[in-house]
């Protein structure tokens, strides 16, 4: 007998506990958007480096931000007929960040891009991961992979 009541009060404390928390805001909670709505990319440069070959190529990001997506364009200062066009849709809220599921939608290069393809190829079958966090007042993006884009406006 005296089990059970230990048993129903500790049940009854940890309820009361869980919702004090809840109420107070305590409890780690997930944004489905974890872009800002008025977040473009503008002044962001995306580079993507290859150390084994000294292969380089730089873009020009830019976000277009809607409640159920993101369209990200990407163009480059170099080559001024590419255009790379990806829609990012939340798939899932983990621990870990937002997944959204990663699919191109435009490419289009006059000369051969092996790196940021490799990079669409793979992110095309793996989704990817966004994690939004604050550091000395500037919201960031951080990704797995090692990305970090600046929210600052």
């Amino acid at each position: 007998m005296k089990w059970r009541l230990a048993t129903l009060s500790l049940a009854l404390l940890t309820v009361l506990l869980l919702v004090t928390a809840a109420l107070r805001g305590w409890l780690p909670s997930f944004s489905h958007q974890i872009f800002d709505e008025d977040f473009d990319g503008s002044g962001l440069e995306l580079g993507l480096y290859d150390a084994a070959s000294g292969q380089r190529e730089l873009y020009l990001p830019f976000f277009a931000v809607k409640s159920d997506s993101v369209m990200m364009t990407l163009t480059s200062k170099v080559e001024s007929q590419f255009v790379a066009k990806i829609m990012l849709t939340p798939q899932a809220e983990t621990r870990i960040g937002m997944i959204y599921s990663y699919q191109p939608m435009v490419l289009h290069a006059v000369n051969d891009r092996p790196l940021v393809k490799s990079i669409f190829n793979f992110n095309a079958h793996n989704g990817v991961t966004f994690n939004s966090i604050e550091f000395e007042g500037n919201r960031m993006l951080v990704m797995p992979s090692g990305l970090i884009i600046n929210e600052q406006h």
